[in-house]
Parts: structure tokens; sequence; C-alpha cells
């Protein structure tokens, strides 16, 4: 069974150190790792209608981030991880609870 395991991101090289981390202690068990980063949805309805969450984080990260991502996976190609990067967009802790359900 696959563990799964949040890791918090602001899309820096260094945030990926922590994944890093979790891959190298993992003993060779199957990883499910989401990245999450938290934020404000956008107040104007017009913002909403267009807000994407594949557009925000393709905007926040750097193409340094991605690189280091990129080079990450290759490192550990072997092992059996998925990571995968989600936003969390509520604001108590009734909607985290929900997150957490869905990931």
């Amino acid at each position: 069974m696959k563990k799964t395991v949040l890791v918090p991101t602001d899309f820096s090289e260094p945030s990926l150190q922590l994944v890093e981390h979790v891959i190298s202690h993992s003993e060779n068990r199957p990883l499910d790792i989401v990245l999450t980063y938290c934020m404000s949805l956008p107040d104007s309805i017009s913002d909403l209608l267009f807000f994407s969450k594949i557009e925000t984080i393709r905007g926040l990260r750097s193409r340094d981030y991605v690189n280091a991502y990129r080079a990450m996976l290759r490192r550990h190609a072997d092992k059996e991880v998925s990571i995968r990067t989600d936003l969390f967009t509520g604001w108590n802790q009734a909607a985290f609870n929900n997150f957490l359900a869905g990931n």
C-alpha cells in the first residue's frame, strides 16, 4: 500500500530538499507525494470564473525549480514514487480535513 506524504512547497529549489529527504528515508516503500501550496482564492467573480489550478501552479514555478524537480525525478527513477502538486485554498480546519481526505 502506498504511503501518502503531504509536503509544503513554495516552489523554490530548497523546498525540494524535503522531498529528497522523504524519498531517501522511504525504505523503498511506494510513496505518493503531494506537493502542497496554500493560497487564497481571488475575491473577484470574474477572476474566480477564469481561475485555473494548473495555470496558477505553472505561474508559480520558476525555470530553476522545474529543472531541479526533473533532476530529482531522474535521480529517483528506480523508486516507486509518484509526485503531484495541489493547491489548498481553504480557510479552516474542516476545509483542510476535506483536503486531506481527498489526497
